[in-house]
Formats: structure tokens, sequence, C-alpha cells
């Protein structure tokens, strides 16, 4: 068979890029988007977590606001109004981390007896203390 046989017939040079002019660029304004990291999105959740209800009025009518602060302002209204414990999960989960549940199972361990002559006999099952 020819060279390049799982490569469709091109020869393939190691080390050098399939696509040495790259990718298609993204628009300024989704490349500035995706420049939001996590750390941002979580001071501004926590803006409007910490402010009272007056000043979050102000700023969800405040037309100077942007789209974000008027996604995360209305979600923290909503949450607050209805009493909304999906909505502020939703904030924490993205701010502090999705909390795991502890939840203690008894853990199982062997009884295990040691006789004179040094055999060791498994007997059966306890619980085994939590630390």
């Amino acid at each position: 068979m020819t060279q390049g046989r799982k490569t469709g017939g091109k020869n393939w040079v190691k080390g050098q890029s399939g696509n040495p002019k790259g990718g298609i660029g993204l628009p300024k304004d989704v490349r500035d988007a995706k420049k939001m990291t996590a750390v941002d999105f979580s001071r501004l959740a926590v803006d409007f977590l910490y402010t009272t209800k007056d000043k979050l009025q102000e700023k969800l009518k405040d037309p100077a606001s942007t789209m974000i602060e008027l996604m995360i302002g209305g979600i923290v209204a909503k949450a607050t109004q209805e009493q909304d414990y999906m909505r502020a999960a939703f904030l924490l989960d993205r701010i502090i981390g999705k909390t795991k549940m502890n939840e203690e199972h008894p853990q199982i361990k062997p009884v295990i007896i040691t006789t004179l002559d040094g055999t060791r006999v498994e007997c059966g099952m306890q619980e085994k203390e939590p630390e």
C-alpha cells in the first residue's frame, strides 16, 4: 500500500499542525464574553446577593445595566420574592460549588478471631465504629 494509508493518502509531518492558519476567528463580542471567568461571575453574583432590595430594584431598572447583571439580578429578585430554593441553589452552586452529601453509611468489617495456634478465623460481621 502507499504511504499515508491511515491519513487518507497524506503524509503528515510529526509536530506540524494540521491547520497552520488556525481556525475561524471568533467575533470580538464573543471573545470578550468568553473572558468572563468564574471568579468574575462569582463577584457579580455576590454583589447582588449582599445588596438591599431597594438597591437591587434600582440596578434592575438602570438602563446602563449589562445583560449579565440583569440576568443575575433577576434570578436573585425572583428567588427572594418567590422564596424559590432552586434559583438560590443555582447561584450558590456556581459561587461555592456543589456541596457533597455527607450521608453516613455503616461500614461493615469482619470479626476475626485468632486461635491459640495463630490461625485466623472470620466469624461474621459487625458494624464499624464511625471515626
